[in-house]
């Protein structure tokens, strides 16, 4: 398997399909390839495979408590500065040169409304202006944050 196809153990994806099955109102609904790879021009090297993954199945969605935005929201997920993507919002933070984020794509945001997003390596970072005035890696990858933040199985470092 190469870096570009995802990886997540099947494990973490049953648990997603299991709760998208209970909760059909957390998904939005499928996104295809070439309409991803249009919309993402310019982040690629940002992607977690896992993440497009996901957005491809899914949309966008609540995997959890946060937010998960790729290129489809649910009815109860938010906009941010009118944006609904994780293009156009990451686009927003950006504008508002928000610290951290040029760099990143934003893809969900902490219950503060604070921007978590993918540096290039993917690994998962948090700009928290809010609060703790800081920048700090919370997640190795995309599924080491669905485990620790949204589905709450893994513990926090």
């Amino acid at each position: 398997m190469n870096a570009s196809e995802p990886q997540m153990d099947n494990t973490t994806w049953k648990r997603i399909s299991d709760r998208f099955q209970r909760w059909p109102e957390d998904a939005a609904s499928p996104v295809e390839a070439s309409e991803f790879a249009s919309a993402v021009k310019g982040f690629e090297p940002n992607i977690d495979p896992d993440y497009r993954q996901f957005v491809l199945m899914y949309g966008g969605g609540f995997a959890g408590p946060n937010p998960i935005y790729g290129l489809r929201r649910t009815a109860t997920m938010g906009i941010i500065g009118g944006a609904s993507t994780a293009p156009d919002i990451t686009r927003w933070f950006r504008s508002k040169r928000w610290p951290g984020v040029d760099e990143w794509l934003i893809f969900s945001i902490d219950p503060g409304g604070n921007p978590v997003g993918f540096a290039k390596d993917h690994t998962v970072w948090l700009s928290d202006q809010t609060d703790f005035k800081q920048i700090v890696q919370i997640a190795s990858n995309f599924e080491d944050y669905l485990l620790k933040w949204c589905l709450r199985l893994r513990k926090v470092d």
